[in-house]
């Protein structure tokens, strides 16, 4: 039984992760464009497909420590769920696509954390990620910018029904390693005010 709950927090974990951010193979890269299969709308994920309201409900815990120093400096923040969709959503103002790739996810999970009945309610997750954004310019033309990061996550079990996914993101630290384009003033807009 241990085993079977490890496999599935380990899963469920990174589920959480994709469902913050990810935008799924299948679906338009907006939100206007017509496909010639329908796409279920509920398939969407977070923030690339501008469905932020999945980070509300299924991604985020109530409060989110973020700390983005490594990239622009200032202090660790913490905020609220409401403050941070609110801040991600009006990124939308400045970007046409968003395209965010995970890649090397792995949740500190042990076997060893498992025992009686007892299950981590916190979990550390190290992760790469790729980013790809594209801006419509005034003239007609698209700007692109592309970034990579480090992150270190904290992931932390809430109360949910039985059979749903319990992890939520509670902690994010973002560790640039490179960026091009329009992206570092872009990363500097991210403050939550």
């Amino acid at each position: 039984m241990h085993v079977q709950q490890y496999l599935l927090d380990h899963s469920q974990i990174q589920d959480t992760l994709k469902r913050m951010v990810c935008f799924p193979i299948h679906a338009p890269l907006r939100p206007s464009q017509s496909s010639s299969t329908e796409v279920n709308r509920e398939k969407y994920y977070g923030f690339d497909s501008h469905q932020l309201e999945i980070c509300r409900k299924e991604a985020f815990a109530s409060e989110i420590a973020i700390d983005y120093t490594q990239v622009f400096g200032g202090s660790p923040e913490t905020h609220t769920t409401d403050s941070i969709v609110k801040s991600w959503e009006g990124l939308w103002t400045k970007i046409t696509i968003a395209s965010h790739a995970l890649s090397n996810i792995l949740p500190q999970l042990s076997l060893n954390q498992y025992h009686d009945d007892k299950k981590p309610d916190a979990v550390h997750v190290d992760m790469n990620i790729d980013v790809y954004l594209v801006r419509d310019e005034p003239d007609g033309k698209q700007v692109t910018a592309n970034a990579r990061a480090r992150m270190a996550i904290e992931v932390v079990r809430q109360g949910t029904k039985e059979g749903e996914n319990p992890w939520r993101v509670s902690k994010m630290v973002v560790h640039k390693v490179s960026a091009d384009g329009f992206v570092s003033p872009l990363i500097s807009e991210l403050h939550v005010s």
